[in-house]
C-alpha cells in the first residue's frame, strides 16, 4: 500500500489518507503484534484518519494506547466513544478537520452501540467512565458544533448497510460515507431518496479506494471512485519493508530474551520444587515460550 499512495501523492498533493478500520485481526496468533505494526505502518505513511471499530477496541485497546503515548498525533477516530466527560474520546479524536485546497473537511466515524459497548465492558472500561453512545445522538451533537464551519464532511459507519442508510436519511449534512462491505454486496443498491454519497470498500485490506470528491456550486459532493487492487504486480517500499524486518528483529529478541528467562527458572527448580510445580499444573510438564508468528511481509509494503 505505501508504494500505491506514494505514486498517488505524486499525481494529488491535496490527498487524505484515510483507512476505515479493522486495524487489528479477529483471530490468530500475536494479534497485539500484528495490530502494532500495522498502526506503525499506517503512521509512517502519514494517514490522515484511522477509524477505530468495535473489533480494534476489543482486541487492541492496549495497543492503541501505548501508540497514542508515543504518538499522540496518531490520527485515530471514533465519534461515539466517550471518557467520563461525556466530551472526549477516549483514545483519539471524536473528528478530525482537514484543510485541503482551501476546504475544511470533517471526518467521523460510528460504530454499533451495542457492540462498542460490549467490549468495552469486557475490558471493565465501563467502570473507568468509558462508555458508548448512539451513533445518531453522537454524529447530532458533532455536527451541531461544526457543520456550519466546514465545508464538507466524511463519515466511516461501522453499521450495518441498512442502519447505515438509516441513520443518513434521519441526519441531513453528510456528504460522503464509506461502508465497509464484503466484495460480494459492494455495489448494493442506495435508497433514491439519498443525497450522501456512498463509497464501498472491501475490509480484506486488498484494495485500496482513490476517490476524487469535488463540491458543485449547489453544495452537492460530486465523487468519481477508482479501485486499486494491492497485488503482487505493485513493488514493495524498502522503508515499510524495512520497519516489518526491525519490528521482526524486535520481537525474535524479546521472545529469545523470554526463553532464556524460562530456562533459567526451570533449571534452578529443585526436585521438590518440580514436583510441586507438576501437582499445581495437572502434572504437565513445563512448556517453553510458544515460537511467535512474525509476518515477512504486509500489504503495507505494497
Amino acid at each position: 500500500m505505501a508504494t500505491a499512495i506514494k505514486a498517488v501523492r505524486k499525481q494529488d498533493k491535496d490527498l487524505v489518507v484515510l483507512d476505515t478500520g479493522r486495524i487489528f485481526p479477529v483471530t490468530g496468533k500475536y494479534i497485539d503484534r500484528r495490530g502494532e505494526l500495522a498502526l506503525k505502518e499506517m503512521a509512517q505513511m502519514g494517514y490522515e484518519a484511522i477509524a477505530v471499530g468495535p473489533s480494534d477496541i476489543g482486541k487492541g485497546f492496549p495497543v492503541l494506547q501505548k501508540m497514542l503515548a508515543r504518538k499522540p498525533n496518531l490520527p485515530l477516530v471514533i465519534s461515539n466513544l466517550v471518557d467520563s466527560t461525556g466530551e472526549k474520546c477516549p483514545i483519539g479524536k471524536r473528528y478530525i478537520v482537514l484543510k485541503r485546497e482551501g476546504k475544511r473537511i470533517a471526518i467521523l466515524a460510528v460504530a454499533s452501540k451495542e457492540e462498542l459497548a460490549r467490549e468495552i465492558h469486557t475490558l471493565g472500561m465501563d467502570k473507568r467512565g468509558v462508555k458508548a453512545v448512539a451513533p445518531d445522538s453522537a454524529i447530532k451533537m458533532i455536527m451541531g458544533s461544526i457543520r456550519n464551519k466546514v465545508d464538507m464532511v466524511v463519515l466511516v459507519s461501522h453499521l450495518s448497510r441498512q442502519k447505515t442508510f438509516s441513520l443518513l436519511e434521519r441526519i441531513k449534512g453528510i456528504d460522503l460515507a464509506f461502508l465497509e462491505m464484503p466484495e460480494r454486496v459492494i455495489g448494493a443498491t442506495v435508497p433514491a431518496n439519498l443525497k450522501t454519497k456512498i463509497v464501498w470498500v472491501a475490509p480484506k485490506g486488498n484494495v485500496m479506494k482513490q476517490v476524487k470528491a469535488s463540491l458543485l456550486e449547489n453544495g452537492q459532493v460530486n465523487i468519481h471512485t477508482t479501485s486499486i487492487r494491492l497485488d503482487s504486480s505493485i513493488p514493495e517500499d524498502q522503508r515499510t519493508a524495512s520497519l516489518i524486518k526491525n519490528e521482526a528483529g524486535r520481537w525474535e529478541a524479546a521472545d529469545r530474551k523470554r526463553f532464556q528467562e524460562w530456562r533459567k527458572k526451570i533449571l534452578s527448580m529443585t526436585p521438590e520444587e518440580y514436583i510441586q510445580y507438576l501437582a499445581k499444573h495437572g502434572n504437565t510438564p513445563p512448556r517453553p515460550p510458544v515460537e511467535p508468528t512474525i509476518p515477512k511481509t504486509s500489504s503495507g509494503c505494497k
